[in-house]
């Protein structure tokens, strides 16, 4: 072959490559991104959610354990509600275009209802040949059409059933809103007016690396200031919006998704400061092995006191919320004699855990089985919390109907009380010199420290889904709750639907953590197994 020739080669393979990228450029399209919506959302947005579209993504709803009815009917529900009265087929006319959803939540005017909110809708165009055909197909099944220009980018305006609704395209996103001024704001973001993203906090939050393995959506949480202004529209909330914790909250970002084995939701709260971060440690697992392995509900941690603390601290510089705080220590004072900063949470500054136990005897018979309880407090402050004990002994011996005897537990000599007619039996004392022991239910004491909790399957496989450096766990085991809910829709018909019993048999167990990968910022995760 020539020089010449290969020259001629080379130059038409050039051509062909470059009009391989042309074609490409303008047939396809890119997925849509959170940070890329933000960038088009005006700067006020409180909310944004954001949807992955792919649907190999949400295939895996089913691989966890899902029931494939609840999926299958709910989306038919949904396309039916959103595409009804049109020719319009998801899998077949959006589905092969549409490359992500985004949905913004701007702040209402001082005219407007608290129930109006204004909703900015993105869609990310990841096939535009096909996106093409689609709104040709639209424009040709809608007779009221009208085409506007605003800075350049026309917009499309459409009346169905007497209700205006408002496209705009611009680059690889559609725009969508219901109000034309919405759509000018968006349209006067991409020209350059300030976006959600020009904010560094902002920025920072669309930026959020989530851990999901495979993620189906995410929410935004963002000018939070503003956000609770618009509840203090209403009198009902106006009082939230004085509370100083709201001004400490830069953002809040949280994930929807699944792994291999679990449904899972993730958050991340930032905080502007220290302050909120304050008295939370990872406990060890002293306490929670105490517990017996049919527990089905448990909540543990450490340091209830200086959570106490904190709490008060913030809710205090509210004079409503304060009164109502003094009006519960004066109740608590004058019935019992006890100190609710003091007596209560003055001692807890250890390490705690909560647990519900199933128990042969049933107080509640509408539950079905029995129902038992159980608290673990570690404390440094012994004098105190024995303080406390011997004040509620007094009350108790005060009562009438109830009998004392002392029993052991793990060869320790602890205090119960009985009400023969109600089978209600409480029982407390120190398991060790730091260690004391509340249980509620027959039996339920003695149970203490025999075949732990730790050593349970379920509640092993659901901590294994969850950070380990974590702050405590949140379990529930949803066999006993699922006897529970079924026995109360059976003695008060039509008040969960049969959908929702249907995914309640179906989970196995929830778990939920949380942990601090920064001294202001606190990661939460739960999972939800299912019984696949």
């Amino acid at each position: 072959m020539s020089t010449k020739s290969l020259a001629l080669t080379g130059i038409g393979i050039a051509v062909l490559i470059g009009a391989g990228y042309v074609a490409s450029q303008w047939i396809f399209g890119r997925e849509l991104t959170p940070l890329a919506a933000a960038e088009l959302i005006p700067q006020d947005a409180v909310v944004t959610g954001f949807v992955v579209t792919n649907p190999n993504n949400w295939s895996q709803l089913e691989q966890v354990g899902i029931p494939p009815s609840l999926l299958n009917n709910n989306w038919n529900k949904a396309q039916q509600e959103i595409l009804a009265e049109t020719q319009i087929n998801y899998a077949t006319d959006i589905q092969p275009w549409l490359g992500g959803i985004a949905l913004a939540i701007l702040p209402q005017s001082n005219t407007q209802a608290l129930s109006e909110p204004q909703f900015l809708g993105i869609f990310g165009i990841k096939n535009k040949l096909k996106a093409y055909n689609f709104f040709k197909k639209v424009t040709q099944q809608t007779k009221n059409i009208q085409t506007t220009e605003y800075q350049g980018i026309k917009i499309t305006e459409t009346i169905h059933s007497s209700e205006p609704s408002y496209f705009a395209v611009v680059e690889n996103k559609v725009l969508f809103a219901t109000n034309r001024q919405v759509i000018e704001q968006a349209i006067a973001t991409y020209r350059g007016s300030p976006s959600l993203v020009d904010q560094e906090a902002n920025k920072a939050a669309f930026s959020e690396k989530l851990t999901l393995k495979n993620s189906l959506g995410q929410i935004y949480f963002t000018n939070y200031s503003k956000l609770f202004q618009s509840f203090a529209q209403s009198k009902t909330y106006s009082q939230l919006n004085a509370l100083p914790i709201w001004n400490q909250v830069n953002y809040i970002v949280v994930g929807i998704g699944t792994d291999n084995q679990s449904l899972r939701l993730q958050s991340i709260t930032q905080f502007n400061s220290e302050q909120l971060t304050q008295g939370f440690s990872q406990p060890s697992e002293k306490l929670l092995a105490q517990l017996p392995e049919n527990t089905f509900t448990v909540v543990n941690g450490s340091n209830i006191n200086q959570i106490w603390s904190n709490t008060v601290t913030q809710l205090a510089t509210d004079r409503d919320i304060n009164n109502y705080l003094n009006m519960i220590r004066g109740g608590l004072q004058m019935s019992s004699g006890l100190d609710l900063d003091r007596d209560i949470f003055g001692w807890m500054d250890g390490e705690y855990a909560f647990g519900l136990i199933p128990t042969q005897t049933a107080i509640i018979p509408e539950l079905g089985f029995g129902l038992g309880g159980a608290m673990l407090f570690e404390t440094q402050q012994n004098d105190l919390a024995k303080q406390t004990l011997a004040k509620l002994e007094n009350l108790l011996q005060m009562s009438t109907g109830l009998t004392s005897n002392q029993i052991e537990v793990q060869g320790k000599t602890m205090t119960q009380w009985r009400e023969p007619q109600s089978n209600f039996i409480l029982t407390y004392g120190w398991l060790d010199d730091n260690s004391v022991i509340f249980t509620v239910g027959e039996k339920v004491a003695e149970s203490i420290g025999t075949k732990s909790l730790t050593k349970n399957e379920r509640f092993s496989a659901i901590a294994k889904q969850l950070p380990n450096n974590n702050f405590g766990y949140l379990y529930l085991d949803f066999n006993p709750i699922a006897t529970v809910i079924k026995n109360l829709s059976n003695s008060q018909p039509q008040t969960i639907t049969p959908e929702a019993i249907e995914l309640i048999n179906s989970i196995n167990s929830i778990g939920a953590t949380s942990t601090m990968p920064s001294s202001t910022t606190i990661q939460g995760d739960l999972a939800i197994q299912f019984k696949n």
